[in-house]
């Protein structure tokens, strides 16, 4: 497993066992709605708007509105937009929490809890999206205080979506892209050093890859580019410093890694749709 591309924020449950999010965002065709990473929970993301493209384990798949995309634990995992607008229910959980010492959770749960399924395509129905639609329902409730048995519906329906995703689950030995420790390697050292001067010639040289086979399998990895990759963590950067300092723009510019003030502002304004300075200006 990559450890450079492993979540370093944890999930604060509370009373919960489990968490959940909704997502509402306007994105360029192709922009990063969450960026490839992995972690120890399982996670559900159900679309109800646009079409997300999700990548993981080196394969991708489009997942539409009222369709499911699941990472197990230890699975890569990242999504991009392909409509303008993107919808999207984000459960999060500790399958161990789930384990109630009865035979059907020792036979199917062990094996979602030890991530030894991985799953590489989307899952659709009438079944599986009533249950979704009847879970996130549920789960909105909770939080906004609405229903007091609202958490203990949610655990029951999650148990039965859980026996829906096991058919969809294949053995981790059988994937087609595993990373392996070089690339792991590469990527903690691009998350430790994109403010430099980076280049998949130079890297690919450095930790001893043909330069095609390295852009190649970088991809495979990741579902985007080696400059995509880089541009994404820069911007997000560029985000922290617009917000957190003040800086001028020029100098945010410097310490993400654009010599060049203006292309900088032409980066952040394609990215984002509107200029580092407009950007500081809505959030504060």
């Amino acid at each position: 497993m990559i450890d450079g591309y492993k979540e370093l924020t944890p999930v604060i449950y509370g009373e919960n066992a489990i968490k959940y999010l909704y997502t509402e965002q306007k994105k360029a065709e192709g922009e990063i709605c969450f960026l490839l990473h992995w972690h120890d929970r399982m996670e559900l993301t159900y679309v109800t708007g646009g079409t997300l493209r999700f990548v993981t384990e080196g394969e991708e798949f489009l997942v539409s509105a009222g369709e499911l995309a699941v990472a197990g634990p230890g699975q890569m995992h990242g999504g991009f937009a392909v409509s303008e607008k993107v919808c999207y229910h984000t459960v999060m959980f500790d399958v161990e929490r789930f384990y109630n010492g009865t035979a059907a959770s020792e036979k199917y749960l062990r094996s979602l809890g030890n991530g030894e399924l991985t799953f590489v395509e989307k899952i659709a129905g009438k079944e599986v999206s009533g249950l979704l639609e009847r879970l996130v329902g549920l789960l909105a409730g909770r939080d906004n205080g609405k229903d007091s048995k609202s958490s203990l519906a949610a655990i029951g329906t999650l148990y039965e979506i859980l026996g829906c995703l096991i058919e969809y689950g294949r053995s981790k030995s059988s994937a087609k892209v595993s990373p392996d420790s070089g690339f792991g390697q590469i990527l903690t050292y691009v998350n430790h050093h994109y403010t430099e001067k980076l280049s998949p010639a130079a890297l690919s040289a450095q930790f001893g890859y043909h330069e095609a086979y390295f852009c190649r399998r970088f991809r495979e990895l990741t579902g985007i580019t080696f400059s995509e990759y880089v541009r994404a963590l820069r911007m997000e950067y560029a985000q922290k410093l617009l917000k957190e300092s003040e800086d001028e723009v020029g100098t945010v510019a410097w310490k993400c890694g654009y010599p060049d003030g203006s292309y900088f502002t032409r980066e952040f304004r394609k990215m984002y749709g509107f200029t580092p300075t407009q950007f500081r200006r809505m959030t504060r």
